[in-house]
């Protein structure tokens, strides 16, 4: 992957070897040499991104139906420019960089959509993790570290 960006680059090497390191210490763990062959090779192959799919991982957090299979299906859809992401752009005033009540929902539904997930994942993940480490309350958020003097050098959204 970082060789697409530049074949040249000096650090390929030490990701070259890092990744050789971590995939020798995965044929060591003890949970996925009980994996199957197919799914060992194809996660050391880097085919897979995790072990599990999205509709397991989903189906673990309690939120696996029809319904959110479909609405992440939508997401992708728009997320990765398919056609469906200009469909009916020019009825609904979208895509101009104008605020319109349409893109106002869909960040709306997608930001509830999202929060929902990240509660659920790190409650069960404070659950899965309790016998050996607590987990103080985070602070909230500290805005104001997106502006100050270095303002200039951030991107914007």
């Amino acid at each position: 992957m970082f060789g697409a960006f530049n074949p040249n680059d000096p650090q390929l090497a030490q990701f070259e070897q890092q990744a050789d390191e971590l995939k020798d210490a995965l044929r060591k763990n003890p949970c996925f040499s009980r994996l199957s062959q197919t799914l060992q090779k194809a996660v050391l192959k880097t085919e897979r991104p995790s072990i599990l799919t999205q509709d397991e991982i989903m189906q673990r957090i309690g939120r696996f139906d029809p319904r959110t299979r479909e609405y992440y299906r939508f997401l992708s859809s728009h997320a990765h420019s398919f056609p469906l992401a200009y469909y009916r752009m020019g009825e609904h005033a979208g895509g101009r960089g104008v605020e319109n009540e349409g893109e106002k929902g869909y960040i709306g539904c997608t930001l509830e959509f999202c929060a929902d997930l990240l509660t659920k994942r790190t409650e069960a993940f404070q659950k899965s993790f309790s016998d050996i480490v607590s987990f103080v309350p985070a602070k909230s958020f500290n805005w104001d570290v997106l502006t100050g003097p270095h303002e200039k050098d951030r991107f914007t959204l």
